[in-house]
């Protein structure tokens, strides 16, 4: 069955093609994530006060049957706009400020649309501007502006003339799908709103028996379009490509980069491959930090600190009721890491330092503690590539023995269990948060000891890779995974130096492996 094309189709598309096809066809089953559900109910929530508002304080009207741009209200809400195989819900219209067509008198309307968010994102952007697509095939021309309304009732007006043209293209393609039964969905092609769509799994499981090459983390489309010219369509194909760098005696400093060649080969051959040693020295006490937040608020409500001193580990939290009490639970973490002056501060990724960088400036107070920051995904980013298809937190932690005792542990999920505790003040919601923290404290304190337990053979001195002669070529160290559990020791080097069992990787034709 194929519906409509609505603004959740084409919002869905500039998202993720292939969404926006079994949204179309409406075939396969959702399984909507938590987080979708919650940014529902704001959405919903958000829309009431919204229409009570304009309806109470403005000489609003409600739609009664097809709307008619040839009228004279000046806000019209809830309507329904149809035309051609489009259809477009606006929460309302308004008299246009000023109309695209020049010559044309001021009598064009502009929509308006309610989301569930505190900050607009793009995709919402291409929604709006598809409900002005449509309205302007009504009203023979199209508004320059729309209205979004966020979560906090503030409206936002967005021009719309520079998305009319992608908003274009969007509906051919759908049109097209429309029009031929027979079209076939888009290729899988996970990216990082996988997460929250509701076609995720049956899109995993496809990806996974595809061995598909965006099960790779890094992996962008135009990246997989390069391989797919050259004959590359799976990671176990992906891995042969991997051919070691040549050097001369005079190394030059590359920029870091990884490697998904490499990435790959460490996934088929399950080993784990070093090309430059970690470089993290190691204190008698050492703090690990994770912050929770809310991103699309700029708010922070939780600072997990696990410190350790002597073998021993102590875990601190510091949690906020509300955004009044941020200021703190910020001031309580700083007094409590000024007992510790030369401890350094570890982190997983960016979110931590851009969390104490606003939260340094929006009080005034822990700019040195900024400095102290150690991010331990500078030692791993095309440097240390172990046999996981992403470096995030949950999938290298899990790798190398941690665990979480919530299954559905994750960021998006942190989301809602705050919502919820927000809305209901249920404390296990609150419990299952410090929980989470702590968990992802002590995964990050795992992979710093694993990190740190990496060394160079004994056969071997001086810097990662250095050739014994010139143009002899440089090799990442191969392990097996069975090594790479916390406490055991990491080589590194060349292949033959560090696993003289471990064979060259040769480039495969294309085709040739499956």
């Amino acid at each position: 069955m194929t519906c409509a094309i609505t603004a959740e189709i084409v919002e869905g598309y500039s998202l993720c093609p292939r969404k926006a096809f079994l949204l179309l066809r409406d075939k396969v089953e959702r399984g909507l994530h938590e987080y979708a559900s919650y940014i529902e109910e704001q959405e919903a929530k958000n829309r009431n006060t919204y229409r009570s508002r304009l309806l109470e304080a403005t000489s609003a009207v409600i739609s009664c049957g097809p709307f008619d741009p040839s009228g004279d209200r000046e806000i019209v809400v809830d309507v329904v706009l149809s035309t051609d195989g489009l259809e477009a819900r606006c929460d309302a219209v308004q008299r246009a400020r000023e109309t695209s067509a020049p010559g044309k008198s001021k009598n064009g309307y502009e929509p308006a649309m309610v989301v569930g968010t505190h900050r607009v994102a793009e995709s919402q952007v291409i929604a709006l501007a598809y409900l002005g697509y449509v309205l302007g095939q009504l009203q023979h021309h199209v508004p320059i502006a729309g209205t979004i309304v966020l979560a906090d009732g503030q409206a936002c007006r967005l021009n719309l003339t520079k998305k009319y043209q992608q908003v274009k293209s969007i509906v051919a393609v759908l049109k097209a799908w429309t029009e031929d039964s027979s079209e076939e969905a888009p290729p899988v092609v996970l990216n990082k709103h996988c997460p929250s769509c509701p076609f995720r799994d049956p899109c995993l499981r496809q990806a996974e028996t595809e061995n598909n090459l965006s099960l790779l983390d890094r992996m962008s489309p135009r990246i997989m379009k390069k391989y797919h010219a050259k004959g590359i369509f799976t990671v176990n194909q992906l891995s042969y490509l991997f051919q070691p760098r040549r050097t001369t005696k005079k190394r030059k400093r590359r920029p870091v980069r990884h490697n998904l060649e490499l990435q790959a080969l460490a996934l088929r051959t399950e080993k784990t491959y070093v090309e430059q040693l970690p470089d993290l020295s190691r204190r008698e006490i050492e703090l690990f930090v994770d912050v929770e937040g809310i991103p699309d608020r700029g708010s922070y409500y939780l600072i997990g600190l696990l410190a350790t001193e002597n073998g021993e580990t102590r875990y601190h939290s510091f949690w906020a009721n509300c955004v009044m009490e941020e200021g703190r639970i910020w001031e309580s973490f700083l007094d409590r890491v000024a007992a510790f002056p030369d401890a350094p501060l570890y982190h997983y990724g960016r979110y931590e330092r851009k969390s104490f960088e606003s939260l340094a400036k929006r009080y005034g107070k822990g700019q040195g503690v900024v400095g102290r920051l150690v991010n331990v995904t500078a030692s791993i980013f095309g440097k240390i590539y172990f046999p996981v298809r992403s470096n995030g937190l949950k999938a290298l932690g899990r790798f190398l023995g941690a665990a979480w005792t919530a299954p559905e542990a994750s960021g998006l999920q942190s989301l809602v269990w705050r919502h919820r505790w927000e809305t209901t003040g249920a404390d296990h919601y609150r419990h299952a948060l410090l929980q989470y923290n702590r968990e992802d404290c002590e995964a990050l304190r795992l992979v710093t000891n694993s990190l740190c337990s990496i060394k160079a053979p004994p056969e071997r001195s001086g810097p990662v890779g250095r050739p014994e002669e010139e143009g002899s070529p440089e090799r990442p160290s191969g392990l097996p995974t069975n090594h790479s559990r916390e406490g055991s020791s990491y080589l590194s080097g060349r292949v033959e130096a560090a696993m003289p069992h471990t064979s060259r990787p040769s480039r495969v034709r294309p085709g040739e492996a499956g």
